[in-house]
């Protein structure tokens, strides 16, 4: 019987200490353990999400590299795009033209600005921020043909935008010095364009913690009472 209960008193001293080792393991080991792969994983995620800005930080870097090219781009654009008719300026860059050319500058009738119509047959206001508008354009030259041509190849390289919708060749048989010259009578049609000021994206509204007592910023940047 002493022997019974010793074997007793050992196996139950065995299943304290099993039951020992399964607590500790759920109570230590285990949090433990998933501390440390949470732990991990945050380490990964914020591994990740270094490299993605390091990459943007490239791109950033290398688009800053043609910084300068797109600001003349932008500038030439602007050039010929400007934001009023700015109709004195072109009329200065045809006269030069024609005296490079060797062809006579009769005449410029600039008409009332539109909307610039887009594919869709819908047209906006004058005034709408970023719209392009266009100007109807008459013109007429007198010269030769060959000089005429120069002419109609120097427009496509002036600073302003002019686009050449229409084109009229007369000679007066009748008059004796036009015949002697060859000189011909050109009218064009066409147009040039203009485009208003965009507006610019609005700036991210700054908030900050209600318990601390403010309220974020209102859309024009002022604190809300």
């Amino acid at each position: 019987m002493t022997v019974g209960r010793a074997a007793r008193w050992y196996l139950a001293a065995g299943l304290s200490a099993v039951l020992v080792l399964v607590a500790g393991w759920f109570l230590l080991v285990a949090p433990q353990r998933a501390t440390a792969e949470e732990t991990q994983l945050q380490a990964e995620s914020k591994e990740a999400t270094n490299r993605a800005t390091e990459q943007q930080i490239a791109s950033l870097k290398a688009q800053y590299k043609d910084l300068p090219d797109i600001e003349k781009q932008t500038a030439a654009i602007r050039t010929k795009l400007p934001q009023t008719p700015a109709m004195p300026s072109l009329i200065r860059q045809l006269s030069s033209l024609a005296k490079s050319s060797g062809v006579t500058l009769v005449s410029v009738a600039p008409q009332t600005p539109v909307p610039l119509t887009d594919a869709g047959g819908a047209q906006a206001s004058l005034a709408t921020p970023g719209q392009v508008n266009q100007i109807p354009l008459s013109i007429q030259v007198v010269g030769r043909f060959a000089n005429v041509r120069l002419f109609l190849s120097g427009m496509e390289r002036l600073d302003r935008a002019v686009l050449v919708t229409g084109l009229s060749i007369t000679r007066e048989e009748n008059a004796a010095d036009s015949a002697a010259t060859g000189a011909l009578t050109v009218d064009l049609t066409g147009r040039t364009f203009m485009a208003n000021k965009g507006v610019a994206p609005k700036a991210a509204t700054p908030t900050t913690n209600d318990s601390e007592g403010s309220t974020g910023g209102s859309p024009d940047g002022s604190a809300a009472s």
